[in-house]
């Protein structure tokens, strides 16, 4: 990280301001913008990114990863989750290099990539499959497996994560759109109990 944030710095990349060597560990030292959260929460938030501030996003994002390739390092690990976004400008920082690498010519390891998409797009794809397309996307994961030779989550585990997440989320903001599915009706229940009527000739 010393090589991503040494003078002239990126103003897209979250600062490394120290740090330090222990027995078993490292401990560094980073800024820490204030207001912020990260891309992923924002837009749990807020929906998703309008055309204009998705410009402005990427802009930066490519900024920094044009920065970090000038200094022979590569990320592995874009996602939302790891790009701060200030609340107050939009302007963003790429952080966590934990999956990085130097840049050589020598092919990289699959992992964090692997994790990546499991974690987004596939997830996406299995709230909204059939039976039978989970089974499909469940083979996926079990040959990304084998590629990588390590054990991934399971779809489902990830999923009911995300939702729970997700639901967490719409229960603390009352002014949100979907607040009222979560609220109790005045008679205590959370659905309305339908009774079915029956006419006779």
């Amino acid at each position: 990280m010393t090589r991503v944030t040494s003078a002239p710095a990126c103003p897209s990349v979250l600062q490394l301001l120290d740090w330090f060597d222990r027995p078993r560990r490292y401990i560094l030292i980073l800024e820490r913008p204030d207001p912020c959260q990260d891309l992923q929460s924002f837009c749990e938030e807020n929906g998703c990114l309008d055309e204009r501030l998705a410009k402005k996003v990427l802009v930066q994002l490519i900024a920094a990863l044009k920065h970090c390739e000038s200094r022979g390092v590569l990320h592995r690990d874009v996602k939302p989750e790891n790009l701060l976004i200030s609340t107050e400008s939009q302007d963003i920082k790429l952080l966590d290099f934990g999956c990085g690498d130097l840049l050589k010519r020598s092919t990289y390891k699959y992992f964090c990539v692997v994790v990546s998409i499991l974690t987004n797009c596939i997830t996406v794809w299995y709230g909204n499959a059939t039976e039978k397309d989970r089974k499909r996307l469940q083979r996926v994961v079990r040959t990304a497996e084998k590629i990588i030779r390590s054990p991934l989550p399971s779809l489902q585990t990830i999923y009911h994560h995300r939702v729970h997440k997700r639901t967490a989320s719409i229960l603390k903001d009352p002014t949100h759109p979907q607040h009222g599915l979560f609220t109790l009706l005045p008679s205590g229940r959370r659905w309305v109990q339908v009774v079915p009527l029956s006419c006779c000739a």
